[in-house]
């Protein structure tokens, strides 16, 4: 296919098989603009990829959850590392009985063995808690709704 517009600057240049370019410059400008584009692709791939990754904890849920059951989850850290896992809308009851499955010994061997796969999660939900690898929203629903 012969081509005899420029595709940067739309100026017509003499005709030449896979030409796209009238020159030079407008070559080396469309270059940057390709990649641009692909920067700029990948940038919003990795906005989304965030969005994906993102934790939502709502302090209400929690502030339920310890009036219901005072010995329980005393550290709000704790409850986010466990509520992850529990999906839906939030229920202190079902959450408590989800705990409960954890079994009355378990707390000690999590804390005391480092080796306990369990431990190892935490230190990661940890590390995602206070870094920038996910974001963590705290809000009140009736805030947020």
């Amino acid at each position: 296919m012969r081509n005899n517009t420029c595709i940067i600057c739309a100026q017509e240049f003499e005709p030449r098989e896979g030409k796209m370019y009238c020159s030079n410059a407008c070559k080396q400008r469309g270059h940057l603009e390709k990649k641009q584009q692909i920067g700029a692709k990948t940038e919003k791939e990795q906005e989304q990829k965030a969005a994906k990754e993102r934790l939502e904890f709502y302090w209400s849920d929690y502030q339920e959850y310890r009036k219901k059951h005072p010995d329980s989850l005393d550290v709000f850290l704790t409850f986010c590392f466990f509520r992850k896992n529990f999906k839906g809308v939030f229920d202190a009851e079902q959450f408590y009985t989800y705990m409960q499955t954890f079994g009355r010994y378990w707390w000690e061997e999590f804390w005391e063995d480092e080796n306990n796969p369990a431990q190892k999660k935490y230190k990661e939900f940890i590390a995602k808690y206070f870094g920038d690898e996910v974001a963590i929203t705290f809000s009140d629903k009736s805030i947020a709704e």
